[in-house]
Formats: structure tokens, C-alpha cells, sequence
């Protein structure tokens, strides 16, 4: 028996946390009561012919939208104890009933997961992307400072010159620098900023050469860079969100 998205956010929302719905998941993500730019998350893949079971994981992540989730910037684990098949990771019920019962374990059982979880591996997570995150604040203040993060969204190249136009152009062509169709706009943003705060890396990763082997190609632009234009990313789409947290 399906387990309803709505059903699931509606017993984790006093927790605070908020749902994000992906292609055949949804995700519950609430910020850190502690740390700053840390998020927690409750995953729910959905899997099974008619989508009856679902994949239970926690993480920790320091980007809140997982569309723009990419490798090194989260933490994943497993919560074995909420699980049906506790070997497999699953969840799968069979009544109403069951599931009432499983949601109110998920909620009574939340704090104490997510304090194990970030008491176990938010340490990691925080110190392998300090200094990226630090650089992603500082271009992050430079954005939009005289015009509306609107105007950018429509013209997010706007003010850069003729080559730098080319070079964000020629970056955004290649692998997870643009983790959707939809996130263009706000990718340009967050690259046009890169260029203007004088990032060498930007032209460095563009005039590699390009590799032959196809696993070498998705793997040709640097971890950190990806990071930063990602983490500039959660920033600006939390701007759109809302707009007092400029």
C-alpha cells in the first residue's frame, strides 16, 4: 500500500521539515538547529510496480534544494530501525493502520536519528567543503547589487563583456555544471558572478583539453568548482524563495 506523500510531510512538518518532490521521490529537508548552512534530510524513493514500497534514507546536506544535490556535498545513511526490510532499506505496509503507526514512529523517532546522524558525520561533511563554502559566500554577496535578482533571472549575463560572455556560455556546456533545464537562468547567475570575482578556474576548466574517454569527459571540471557554482545556486533559488533572506 502506498505510503501518500502528503501523509509524510503532514506528520514532519512540526518538525519543520518542508517537502521537495523529485521524478519518483520526495525529500524532507529542515535546516540544522545548530549549524549554519547544514541541512537535514528525510529521503523517500519510491520503488515497486504500483510504487508500494518506498527507500528510506537520511542525510545531511549543505545545499537545501536537491535538485542541485551532486556528490561531496552531502552525507547519506540509512534508517534500518523504521524499515520493514531492515537488509534492503525498505518500507513496505499494508493497511491504513500500518502506516499510521509507522508515521508516528517516524516522527517520535526523528530527533533522535538526525542528533546520532550530524553527532557521526556532519564533522566530515563541514570540514571537506569549508573552504568552498567560504568562497561561495563571498561571491554570493557580490550578487545583483543594482539590479532586482528578477532582472538577473531574465538576463543573467547582462554587464559581462563579449568573452566573458563566451567563457559562461562554453562553462554551462559542460558536465553537472547545469543540473537542469530549469535551473539555467539561475546557473547563469551564479556563473556570471564567478566571472566577475575574477575566478581563474573558470577559463582554466574551459580550455582544457577535451578528454576522449566519455568517463573522462563527465569527470572534467573540478569537484570544487562544481561546488561553488552549486552552493551559489541554493543561495539564489533560496533568494526567489524568499526574498527578506537577501
Amino acid at each position: 500500500m502506498r505510503i501518500k506523500e502528503r501523509d509524510i510531510a503532514a506528520a514532519l512538518k512540526p518538525l519543520g521539515f518542508q517537502m521537495q518532490v523529485g521524478l519518483n521521490d520526495v525529500t524532507f529537508v529542515r535546516p540544522n538547529a545548530t549549524t549554519a548552512g547544514l541541512f537535514e534530510r528525510v529521503e523517500c524513493a519510491y520503488v515497486g510496480s504500483r510504487d508500494e514500497a518506498i527507500v528510506l534514507t537520511v542525510a545531511l546536506s549543505v545545499v537545501q534544494h536537491t535538485d542541485i544535490q551532486l556528490r561531496g556535498l552531502f552525507e547519506r545513511d540509512g534508517w534500518r530501525e523504521l524499515c520493514t526490510d531492515r537488509e534492503n532499506g525498505y518500507v513496505e505496509l499494508q493497511s491504513v493502520g500500518e502506516i499510521s503507526e509507522w508515521l508516528a514512529h517516524l516522527v517520535d523517532r526523528a530527533p533522535e536519528r538526525f542528533e546520532r546522524l550530524v553527532r557521526e558525520k556532519s564533522d566530515t561533511l563541514m570540514a571537506r567543503t569549508k573552504e568552498v563554502r567560504e568562497r561561495a559566500g563571498v561571491v554570493a554577496d557580490t550578487i545583483v547589487p543594482r539590479r532586482t535578482l528578477a532582472d538577473a533571472l531574465r538576463d543573467p549575463f547582462a554587464g559581462l563583456t563579449g568573452e566573458e560572455t563566451k567563457l559562461a556560455k562554453a562553462l554551462m556546456q559542460l558536465p553537472f555544471v547545469v543540473p537542469s533545464e530549469k535551473l539555467w537562468p539561475v546557473s547563469g547567475v551564479a556563473i556570471a558572478a564567478l566571472i566577475r570575482s575574477g575566478d581563474d578556474t573558470l577559463a582554466q576548466t574551459v580550455s582544457a583539453p577535451t578528454p576522449i574517454d566519455r568517463i573522462a569527459q563527465l569527470n572534467s571540471v573540478p569537484d570544487d568548482l562544481l561546488w561553488r557554482i552549486r552552493l551559489l545556486v541554493d543561495r539564489i533559488l533560496k533568494w526567489s524563495d524568499d526574498p527578506e533572506s537577501r
